[in-house]
């Protein structure tokens, strides 16, 4: 998912190579959201709590209905897995039609049924630019973070009016 994304010097690529590196097997990075934007996500139903941020995963539902959630752990889209997954991409071509897309969440899910996946709580902010008023929210926290704009950038915003 290219539309989560980090400022820079937050990587939650380097949490989650630290997780993979413990407990050896394959991580997902989530994020805890509101219950309301459950069906913008893949959700994953947590299994047992590794540590405060670790969590076994048990299944992933692709944005499902907002009542039908398993939980409120979204996938953020940044992943460390290992080869064993891409039998499961294979299964999900073979069985495409044309033009349709394989998700990786559901080779996900199909593989978390028969190994163990785990799901990273990062601990750094992301920012979800995946439409229109979450883009336009992120450019401002990255102009306002930026080392030649910010300054002007927080000036415009104090004193604008519409």
């Amino acid at each position: 998912m290219g539309d989560m994304i980090a400022l820079p010097g937050k990587s939650l690529l380097k949490e989650l190579c630290t997780t993979f590196k413990s407990l050896k097997a394959p991580v997902i990075s989530l994020s805890q959201i509101e219950p309301k934007e459950a069906d913008k996500y893949g959700i994953i139903k947590p299994g047992k709590t590794v540590d405060k941020n670790y969590y076994e995963v048990l299944s992933i539902v692709e944005k499902p209905k907002i009542s039908e959630a398993p939980s409120t752990f979204a996938m953020t889209g940044k992943y460390i897995l290992s080869k064993e997954i891409f039998p499961y991409l294979k299964i999900l071509l073979d069985k495409a039609v044309e033009k349709e897309e394989v998700r990786l969440s559901v080779a996900l899910n199909m593989y978390a049924q028969e190994h163990k996946l785990f799901g990273v709580k990062c601990i750094h902010q992301y920012y979800d630019s995946g439409n229109k008023i979450d883009l336009f929210k992120t450019e401002i926290v990255f102009s306002s973070s930026h080392y030649e704009l910010g300054e002007k950038v927080s000036a415009f915003l104090k004193n604008f009016k519409k």
